[in-house]
């Protein structure tokens, strides 16, 4: 498309010339203005998380498919420093059976779950024996999840954990 002048993409797209350029010039402005399009709600994020773990835990494939953007990344650490990563998975058949696939190891039988907000986002820490097990990073649009960062290797944790306790808090 950056190759296309604006008469062959009003062609691809069966609109106006002017109406490509205005449509253009409107998500410039709106990308410049780093304002989300969406506000969602704390609560309503929170729902949506936990509609989410709930689907992964049953191996739910169709309120996944629900909860999921067309377009949503999974972006995954690997579980030690000495092992390669991170995996990116895109694309929904991709991502339903990677997430149905580590859900177990993410969340878990007999883990605690604990919710927490790391700069405005819903951050899922499962927790095994008192130790932390894994840490899921949920980005939203609107209804859906766009972005989701799942963090498993004990170091790297670790460091997420010491740097969200509050000073003098030890973290075991």
């Amino acid at each position: 498309m950056f190759d296309c002048d604006y008469d062959e993409i009003a062609r691809m797209v069966d609109k106006t010339e002017e109406n490509c350029r205005q449509i253009l010039r409107r998500a410039r402005e709106r990308v410049a203005s780093r304002q989300p399009r969406y506000e969602v709600l704390p609560q309503h994020e929170e729902r949506l998380v936990q509609r989410f773990l709930q689907a992964a835990a049953d191996g739910d494939c169709q309120q996944l498919l629900e909860l999921l953007s067309e377009n949503t990344v999974l972006v995954c650490d690997a579980s030690n420093l000495d092992e390669p990563g991170p995996v990116s998975v895109r694309g929904t058949p991709a991502l339903l059976a990677y997430i149905l696939k580590k859900a177990a190891s993410w969340l878990g039988s007999g883990a605690l779950l604990r919710t927490i907000y790391f700069q405005g986002h819903p951050v899922v820490l499962a927790y095994r024996n008192g130790l932390p097990a894994s840490s899921i990073f949920i980005f939203t649009e609107g209804d859906r999840i766009k972005t989701m960062c799942v963090i498993t290797c004990p170091v790297r944790l670790r460091s997420f954990l010491v740097q969200q306790a509050p000073p003098g808090e030890f973290l075991e």
